[in-house]
């Protein structure tokens, strides 16, 4: 233990201007962050929305510095005691490989993690999330940003032997992963599922993620135990036998195995009738799906083709019922299937970022497809079959929340604390602790009268927003403990009263939703007719 104190207070006293720095820059980070909550309310969209810009691009420049000065940190700490080489200074002292890791790894705690921790907590606290139940959730994210950041920095101290060469390896490391990835992305297919992979492992933390019924960061975790494990062999390998070749070999097929694992993970969200059935089982015999779709041309749901462009884009009304009160259906990932009479078929898979998020209240929705004009003439001169197979996911309210619209922060039980910043918009932003919120419905009660109106002289026009997640992690991977969400509301298009107006205290709902199952159905449409050129 003494030679543990020792080499500690030794890396202390030499590095205290390392120290210092990386302290003063997640001071800066822990004073300016909550500005973007806390600032004036926006006024004037134009002018004043540029103050948060301004404020938005310096988060990201602090958040980007404090990264750095990790990496300086572990780098100057690490190369203290070099591992790269046999004539170091410090082989000929009686240090023990097990002690001078354990000091390097009490001065990254002291130095690194002790004042990462307590400045989380502290910006909770700001933004009003800091609770015990979020101790939990910030240890995990310890766990990831070890994974993802710290570890591999060690790792790659471990093999270079100063901080030059770590610094050039580190950016040969990133022109090499932007260069991979650029390559993938124009000349195979896996280019999409290469930037995916990026952004499941670090994600962008600077800004919010998009609301999904898959949790968007699941592989998180995953990637970082990967990280863990290998660059945790590399580490341990270095400082006990100082294997420099084989360390590095090992960092060198680093990239090789997160390859693979985007082959793996491509071959896994494959599109397709596979990917269908492996997600979406189809329904038990005698079970009724808790969504109904019929071909029906109904109000701003038409038939429509156009026929004088190749491919041909052909979109299909559908008519929607059958969805119980307090369920809402996702639906996703169709797969539309045309036969002729002669037997010959043709089959595409919309792809759809955004699934039809379907409830109680609605009526229909389209169906959009492309098709090339030499199937489509091939398919217009008889009637055909046509097939939809939807992918869908079933929730189910779990309970609501009610709120007046907010001119400043309400808390929101399970959800997070929200405001409105934009004074005359109807946004809201919400912050919730070191995840996105629960799958949650915002809906909002329009009025048809210029503010301020009466409560007596609201319309029925609803205006809602889907935000969220369903099975989160226990927190995603980012320096900050905040995760933002906005909320914006619109007019529902299917309805005809028109309401334009949200006014400061309007009724805003909170209904959050719990998974209910999956499944797949399909809509089958006989003797369908393309029209004729």
């Amino acid at each position: 233990m003494k030679q543990i104190l020792h080499i500690f207070r030794k890396d202390t006293r030499r590095f205290w201007l390392e120290i210092l720095l990386s302290l003063a820059i997640m001071t800066a980070l822990v004073c300016v962050y909550p500005l973007q909550w806390s600032g004036p309310p926006v006024t004037v969209w134009a002018s004043d929305n540029a103050r948060n810009i301004e404020l938005e691009v310096l988060v990201r420049g602090l958040v980007a510095l404090v990264m750095a000065s990790w990496a300086i940190l572990i780098a100057r700490v690490i190369h203290a005691e070099s591992l790269v080489g046999e004539r170091q200074f410090w082989l000929t002292r009686p240090y023990e490989w097990k002690k001078l890791l354990a000091a390097k790894l009490l001065f990254l705690l002291m130095f690194l993690y002790l004042p990462l921790l307590a400045a989380q907590y502290v910006l909770l606290a700001e933004a009003g999330l800091a609770s015990f139940a979020s101790l939990s959730g910030l240890f995990f994210n310890l766990f990831l940003i070890t994974g993802i950041i710290v570890l591999p920095l060690i790792a790659i101290a471990t093999v270079t032997a100063n901080f030059f060469a770590m610094a050039i390896t580190l950016f040969g490391v990133v022109l090499a992963l932007f260069g991979a990835i650029v390559a993938l992305f124009i000349h195979t297919e896996f280019g999409n599922t290469a930037w995916a992979l990026m952004f499941l492992a670090i994600g962008d933390p600077f800004s919010s993620r998009q609301a999904a019924t898959i949790g968007s960061h699941h592989a998180q975790p995953w990637i970082a135990l990967l990280l863990l494990t290998i660059c945790g062999a590399v580490v341990m390998l270095q400082y006990s036998l100082r294997r420099t070749r084989v360390s590095r070999a090992i960092l060198l097929a680093l990239p090789v195995v997160l390859g693979v694992a985007a082959v793996v993970a491509h071959q896994r969200t494959l599109s397709g009738q596979a990917l269908m059935d492996r997600m979406y089982p189809a329904l038990a015999a005698g079970n009724m799906a808790p969504v109904q779709f019929s071909f029906a041309p109904i109000e701003n749901h038409t038939f429509y083709v156009s026929r004088g462009e190749n491919p041909v884009g052909i979109t299909l009304p559908i008519r929607v019922s059958g969805i119980a009160d307090g369920v809402a259906v996702f639906a996703e990932n169709e797969r539309v299937t045309i036969e002729a009479v002669d037997g010959y078929s043709w089959s595409t898979e919309v792809t759809d970022y955004n699934p039809q998020r379907l409830g109680a209240a609605n009526r229909g929705m389209r169906v959009g497809f492309f098709m090339p004009h030499t199937i489509y003439d091939r398919f217009k001169s008889s009637p055909v079959t046509l097939r939809v197979t939807f992918g869908i996911t079933q929730l189910q309210a779990t309970g609501s929340e009610h709120i007046a619209m907010p001119t400043h922060d309400v808390a929101v039980p399970g959800f997070g604390v929200c405001g409105g910043p934009y004074v005359g918009y109807g946004l809201i932003k919400c912050r919730s602790a070191l995840r996105k919120p629960p799958l949650t419905y915002v809906s909002a009660d329009w009025s048809s009268t210029p503010c301020p109106a009466s409560q007596t002289a609201m319309e029925e026009v609803r205006g809602e927003f889907w935000v969220g997640e369903i099975g989160r992690n226990a927190a995603e991977f980012g320096v900050s403990p905040i995760a933002f969400s906005g909320v914006t509301f619109m007019p529902d298009l299917n309805n005809a009263t028109g309401g334009k107006y949200l006014c400061p205290g309007a009724p805003i709902t909170f209904t959050q939703y719990r998974l209910a199952g999956r499944m797949q159905t399909s809509l089958v449409v006989a003797n369908l007719q393309l029209p004729e050129d």
